[in-house]
C-alpha cells in the first residue's frame, strides 16, 4: 500500500473509527443476572496504550488490507457487537479477529498467522485462539450482503 494509499485509508475512516471509540465502555456492564456480556477470550488484564487511530493505522499498513477488507472489517465488528459488549478491555484483539476474518474472506493473498499476531501485539497461540472464538461468536456467518456493504461504504466517504 502506497504511502498516499494509506494515509487516504485512515483519513477515510477517522469518522468511524471516533464513533467506534466513542461507543466504548469502560469497564463492562452487568445484567440483571450478575453476568457480564463479555467473552473472556479478548479481554486483556489492561487497556493498550495505543490509541484506536493509531492501532487502525498499525493495522492497515502493515497487515496490507485492501479497500474491501477494511469495510468487511467494521461490518464484522458490528456483528460481533450484537453478541458481546465492546469496551476498551477488549476492542484490539477483537479488531485483530476482525480483520483476520475480512482479509481471509476478501484477498487473495495472505500473510500466515504468525504474521498478522506480530502485526497485532500478540502471540501466535493467542491469535489462533481469538480467531476461533470470534468465527465461533459469529457462528461462522461471514457473508455480507451487498446492501449492508453499500452502507458502510458511504459511512467511509
Amino acid at each position: 500500500m502506497s504511502s498516499v494509499e494509506k494515509s487516504l485509508s485512515v483519513h477515510s475512516f477517522a469518522n468511524i473509527i471516533k464513533s467506534l471509540a466513542e461507543s466504548l465502555k469502560v469497564t463492562p456492564q452487568i445484567n440483571l443476572e450478575g453476568n457480564i456480556k463479555v467473552n473472556k477470550a479478548f479481554l486483556t488484564a489492561k487497556i493498550p496504550k495505543i490509541t484506536l487511530s493509531e492501532f487502525f493505522e498499525r493495522i492497515i499498513q502493515y497487515a496490507k488490507l485492501d479497500y474491501a477488507s477494511i469495510i468487511c472489517l467494521f461490518i464484522y465488528i458490528e456483528r460481533i457487537s450484537e453478541k458481546i459488549e465492546l469496551t476498551w478491555f477488549n476492542i484490539h484483539k477483537i479488531i485483530i479477529a476482525s480483520m483476520l476474518a475480512a482479509v481471509k474472506m476478501n484477498q487473495d493473498e495472505i500473510f500466515p498467522n504468525s504474521y498478522y499476531a506480530k502485526v497485532g501485539g500478540i502471540c501466535l497461540d493467542e491469535i489462533n485462539f481469538i480467531e476461533l472464538s470470534f468465527y465461533n461468536l459469529i457462528k461462522y456467518d461471514l457473508h455480507i450482503d451487498v446492501g449492508c456493504y453499500q452502507e458502510y461504504e458511504r459511512l467511509c466517504q
